[in-house]
């Protein structure tokens, strides 16, 4: 049922005006890393397109490339405390770390499918942009 055919047509029959889902498996890690950057780029008011350009963006040190990143992006086992008052934002703008490549590989790169209107601004989100200028 579950499928890149299936899925989008269920998701049109219930109203839902875009949707991204992963074609093939992709490792765990990966996986929760893409969609901690795909969430917190939506919640900006970003649409899903540019979203998705995010998602594809990240760069990584390969040793960490499958490791669970802490909050703050934190490696596990550092001890560098955090600054309780400065929230941690995965900030894709920022400039990746030395040595830094791809975080997915080519296959998971392809994985992701975007189906319906993934240009279109989210209202939600767009009204919480407009409240906080």
């Amino acid at each position: 049922m579950e499928n890149s055919y299936g899925m989008p047509l269920l998701a049109s029959f219930r109203g839902v005006g875009c949707i991204m889902l992963a074609t093939e498996p992709i490792p765990v890690n990966l996986s929760t890393r893409c969609f901690e950057t795909f969430a917190k780029s939506l919640q900006a008011g970003k649409t899903v397109a540019k979203a998705l350009e995010d998602v594809l963006a990240q760069k990584e040190k390969p040793e960490f490339r499958y490791v669970r990143t802490l909050e703050g992006g934190l490696p596990p086992g550092s001890t560098a405390p955090l600054d309780p008052k400065k929230k941690p934002v995965a900030d894709v703008s920022a400039p990746p770390p030395e040595g830094a490549e791809d975080l997915l590989p080519r296959h998971s790169r392809t994985a992701y499918l975007t189906v319906g209107l993934a240009w279109a601004p989210m209202e939600a989100a767009e009204a919480d942009v407009k409240k906080k200028k």
